[in-house]
């Protein structure tokens, strides 16, 4: 299955994917979580807050500037569970700069890269579920194309309060069971 999470800054998309990842990993499910934004000074950090994230193997895409597609393909190749992408704009950007192609054209690639792994077209054959973290622009809306909505099964909202460190979790769209619900956390 494919999601996409979103959610304006700071409003706790990444805790949420890096706690379900390690969830999963301690689990024993194959997890790797994609950072476009992070560098390993930046994770180190953060783990060191939230130590249950350093189980998480991380994959940290500056590193590979000159070689995302290539490196993509070959990391997904590898065959996992779950793979994180935060964020998917920063992918597309990448991989839109380096190649000197349209956004459009990087878009279709990565996201055609994640139908073959969601199908287990990698060499273990593994079904992969994607989840891509999105920024929401600054008026509140999706930031990315009408193609990635729907190549997607869910897409979960998540909102931090003005007041207080609660934040709000809900799903506008999930083909796999209801979503008529808000989750509030802390």
């Amino acid at each position: 299955t494919n999601m996409v999470m979103v959610g304006g800054p700071g409003s706790g998309k990444s805790t949420v994917v890096l706690d379900m990842l390690s969830n999963f990993t301690r689990q024993g499910y194959k997890c790797l979580f994609i950072s476009g934004e992070m560098d390993e000074i930046g994770y180190y950090k953060y783990c060191k807050r939230l130590p249950k994230f350093s189980c998480v193997k991380t994959l940290f895409l500056k590193n590979y500037a000159e070689t995302v597609k290539e490196t993509l393909e070959y990391v997904f190749n590898e065959g996992y569970d779950i793979i994180a992408v935060d964020s998917i704009a920063e992918v597309i950007d990448m991989v839109r700069d380096h190649y000197k192609i349209t956004e459009n054209a990087a878009e279709s690639w990565f996201l055609s890269l994640q139908d073959r792994n969601k199908k287990g077209e990698n060499k273990n054959k593994r079904y992969t579920t994607f989840i891509n973290i999105q920024q929401m622009t600054k008026a509140g809306d999706f930031a990315g194309s009408n193609r990635l909505k729907h190549m997607t099964d869910a897409m979960c909202h998540i909102e931090r309060s003005k007041e207080s460190n609660q934040r709000l979790m809900y799903f506008s769209k999930n083909r796999d069971c209801d979503k008529d619900f808000d989750l509030y956390f802390t």
